[in-house]
């Protein structure tokens, strides 16, 4: 096991992956509904190929951070320039070049995987559980005459259910 003494430097590379690796996956959540660090950093390591984490949990949670508070200024300062560049030399996200549009799909794509991990998935799945006759009725009236949209044999409370496992 390895463990970390002091905080290492983010390199670009690591900063721009670490950035599409949470607009597509978000911060996961544990049992008790916080946000998962430990799992984040693992599934982080295995995204980029290292297999070993090369950063710690404190480091990848100011990341997190500054990066959704990065995001927000991005969106403020377009708003407020009307499109404008917010320029700032001490910006530590300069070499990740976030634009208008990532800071918005950063945005919405980490709150709408809060929303399903906490809301949807917590409680054993009772959420979905309970709209699940609604999903199988929709889903059904969705394929007709439709083949091939999904598989034959599809299940809802099977598939729907693992996929949103996957979050």
């Amino acid at each position: 096991m390895k463990f970390y003494t002091e905080e290492s430097r983010w390199e670009t590379e690591e900063k721009k992956k670490m950035f599409k690796f949470l607009t597509d996956y978000g911060v996961p959540l544990n049992s008790e509904g916080k946000s998962n660090w430990l799992d984040l950093r693992e599934r982080f390591s295995n995204y980029v190929g290292t297999g070993q984490p090369t950063k710690n949990i404190n480091e990848i949670e100011k990341f997190v951070q500054k990066i959704r508070i990065k995001c927000q200024q991005v969106i403020e300062s377009f708003a407020v320039n009307k499109g404008g560049d917010m320029k700032d030399e001490n910006d530590e996200f300069a070499d990740v070049n976030i634009t208008y549009e990532d800071a918005q799909r950063f945005n919405k794509n980490t709150n709408i995987l809060q929303f399903i991990r906490k809301n949807i998935l917590s409680n054993g799945m009772a959420l979905f559980k309970s709209g699940l006759e609604e999903l199988v009725k929709v889903t059904n009236e969705t394929l007709e005459g439709k083949p091939g949209w999904v598989p034959p044999k599809w299940d809802c409370a099977v598939h729907d259910k693992y996929y949103y496992l996957l979050l």
